[in-house]
């Protein structure tokens, strides 16, 4: 298990590598975009380089952790729509940057069946399921490397502390 916590990318991507070394994070993960907007900027070619320089050189696993504002479970309509649409970005996003994966609270629906089949079939969907396949997974291996984590613990708080399991 590697000890870690949710990165700030305030000022850009790569300055979220540097706050996670700073905090001695085996691994880290970061919002690619607004976690409680539907708007997201656009990121830059230089911005996704020096991100995917930073994450190498670190050797540390990082996760994305999609918006908030999805919700997967949801009838069709205007906001099923826009949630398929946010995940499809997310997931573009984390392949662009190189990502080891994509945390996702998926949504929910008042009656429970109803909304698992609701999941399903969005995970399904054909918007969704080219990103799914593109969007590759990082080999343990190439993640090895392992910051100190005596900083991590000192740094790990409840708000901001986050566990993750790295491995398949």
């Amino acid at each position: 298990m590697r000890l870690g916590a949710h990165e700030s990318i305030a000022g850009g991507m790569p300055l979220a590598v540097e706050r996670a070394l700073a905090d001695g994070c085996e691994a880290f993960q970061v919002f690619t975009r607004p976690g409680r907007s539907w708007l997201t900027r656009p990121l830059g070619r230089d911005e996704v380089d020096a991100f995917r320089k930073a994450r190498r050189q670190a050797g540390t696993p990082v996760f994305a952790h999609a918006s908030y504002l999805i919700n997967l479970g949801g009838e069709p309509g205007p906001n099923r729509e826009k949630s398929l649409d946010c995940l499809v970005t997310e997931l573009e996003r984390c392949e662009l940057l190189g990502l080891f994966g994509l945390v996702l609270h998926p949504g929910g629906h008042p009656d429970e069946a109803r909304g698992l089949a609701l999941i399903k079939d969005a995970l399904d969907e054909p918007s969704v399921k080219p990103a799914r396949k593109s969007a590759r997974k990082v080999p343990a291996k190439k993640a090895a490397k392992k910051a100190p984590a005596k900083k991590a613990a000192k740094k790990a708080s409840a708000t901001k502390a986050a566990a993750s399991v790295a491995g398949d």
